[in-house]
């Protein structure tokens, strides 16, 4: 028998790997078309907040649903969070140097992740 010696910082990075696709696998469950516009805004939320979406993506889903896919009621505290949401993550930036060419006009990772927590917050306290 052959034994392979994995160096530890490998065997972390193949854990975390492992870990991600679970967490994907996971939520794939119900794909995102199947859920209605409004499920599909409050999950994205939650894949933010765990972690489980990049920003960029979820920028793109937030804004695509809210602002083209949305069709059904919501309650007023619901169109206040989730337009400012919407309106934030238009104005996202990954890239250093928009931030320092024009700052005030793109927002970050840090700006949208503690938006979304807020929101949820006060969407789940009501």
């Amino acid at each position: 028998m052959i034994r392979l010696q994995i160096p530890y910082c490998t065997l972390c990075i193949l854990e975390t790997l492992l870990a991600t696709f679970r967490r994907y696998q996971r939520n794939e469950v119900r794909r995102m078309s199947e859920r209605s516009p409004k499920e599909r805004l409050y999950w994205l939320m939650e894949l933010m907040i765990g972690q489980e979406i990049e920003t960029s993506n979820f920028c793109d889903e937030f804004h695509q649903t809210y602002e083209h896919d949305l069709n059904e009621g919501l309650s007023d505290i619901e169109k206040t969070l989730f337009k400012g949401i919407s309106h934030k993550g238009s104005r996202f930036s990954e890239f250093h140097e928009d931030h320092l060419h024009y700052p005030g006009v793109y927002v970050t990772d840090l700006e949208i992740r503690s938006l979304v927590l807020d929101s949820w917050t006060k969407l789940k306290g009501r």
